[in-house]
């Protein structure tokens, strides 16, 4: 066989297996998929007891991939009741991590309020 025909199959059949990898791996939702934002929303109302009618606003990628484990996530809270700054300190910021668990594959957030680390 043709070293250059060689070559070709080799990049065919290594092209064929990144893609069977790449297609059985999850894919971890974005910082602004809806079903984090919820989820995150839900983490600052329950768990947090941040009170009012909440929203997520200006939200930023800190780091993440499209294939990647997690992404982390910073963004603005909204609707909060009662002051959001003092001393031009805003406390109306939320970091949060979005990721798959690997032994049920589902949708797990973390939320902390406070300025990006």
């Amino acid at each position: 066989m043709a070293p250059k025909k060689r070559t070709l199959i080799l990049v065919a059949i290594a092209g064929i297996a990144a893609f069977g990898i790449v297609s059985v791996l999850p894919t971890v939702p974005s910082c602004t998929d809806r079903r984090t934002i919820e989820l995150v929303l839900q983490v600052l109302r329950d768990q947090l007891a941040v009170p009012g009618n909440l929203s997520l606003a200006n939200i930023r990628v800190r780091s993440g991939w499209l294939f990647g484990r997690e992404w982390a996530c910073a963004a603005e809270v909204d609707g909060i009741s009662g002051p959001t700054s003092l001393a031009g300190v805003k406390f109306n910021q939320v970091t949060y991590t979005s990721e798959i668990t690997a032994d049920t594959r589902r949708l797990y957030v973390t939320a902390r309020m406070g300025p990006p680390l």
